[in-house]
């Protein structure tokens, strides 16, 4: 009793609002839900589907994604992550999940999730690492035993990926992301699937799949919740999925 006391005495100094539209009442009114619902892949029912970015890059893993990165949607990733509204990171670890589960398929035995890095800087602004704590919400989501395991590092000096072109990411995370030394040998002969929010260009993907085979992993995967489109570019999508 004393949580939810607790609880609504900050709802009332701190009232909460919509992560989508901002209106008062909620963390994501139902208008939202039901735009977020629309922006999914698979209309029918909640499953991920595999896509890929036009240009794909070389080091590309395959990788699920639940909907796309547009309007609503955008807008909750973008308030969870730098917006400080953590309260969001719930809906879109239950999204993230049903990414993972099709990344796991059968294989979800002793298979390594693996969050993509952070560049330092932002995460030293955000003061934690909300892509860790989605992967961490989707694995409860997620049964026989895949295991969260932080193994990959930035290098000093990468900016973040937000607001770059496609070639300037790749520039600017190509080579730049590692495996940390004591996780190399975790890595060995694993299947590894890497989780993020957000897929635009696939250049931090890539570099992150390159540095786990480079480590030894036996298959890489990924998964996010959302595909952006990004200037001229677009994601191949199943026939008959639309890319708007």
């Amino acid at each position: 009793m004393g949580e939810r006391l607790g609880a609504s005495l900050i709802d009332l100094i701190l009232p909460q609002s919509c992560g989508g539209c901002g209106r008062p009442g909620s963390a994501v009114c139902e208008p939202c839900l039901r735009a977020l619902a629309d922006l999914r892949f698979v209309r029918d029912h909640d499953a991920a589907l595999a896509i890929r970015p036009e240009p794909c890059p070389e080091a590309w893993p395959v990788c699920y994604a639940w909907g796309r990165y547009l309007g609503v949607s955008a807008r909750v990733v973008r308030a969870a992550k730098d917006g400080g509204r953590r309260d969001l990171l719930p809906i879109l670890g239950t999204l993230l999940a049903r990414s993972l589960t099709g990344a796991l398929g059968r294989d979800a035995p002793g298979a390594l999730v693996i969050p993509a890095p952070s560049a330092p800087r932002t995460k030293r602004a955000r003061g934690d690492h909300p892509v860790r704590a989605m992967g961490e919400l989707a694995l409860r989501q997620v049964p026989k035993g895949p295991i969260l395991l932080d193994a990959l590092t930035s290098a000093r000096g990468v900016a973040d990926q937000a607001g770059l072109g496609r070639d300037a990411r790749w520039r600017n995370i190509s080579s730049a992301v590692s495996v940390r030394g004591r996780r190399r040998p975790v890595l060995a002969g694993r299947l590894v699937v890497l989780v993020d929010d957000v897929v635009t260009s696939g250049a931090t993907l890539a570099a992150c799949a390159q540095a786990c085979r480079e480590a030894g992993a036996g298959e890489v995967r990924a998964a996010t919740v959302l595909a952006a489109r990004r200037g001229s570019g677009a994601h191949r999508l199943p026939k008959g999925v639309a890319a708007d």
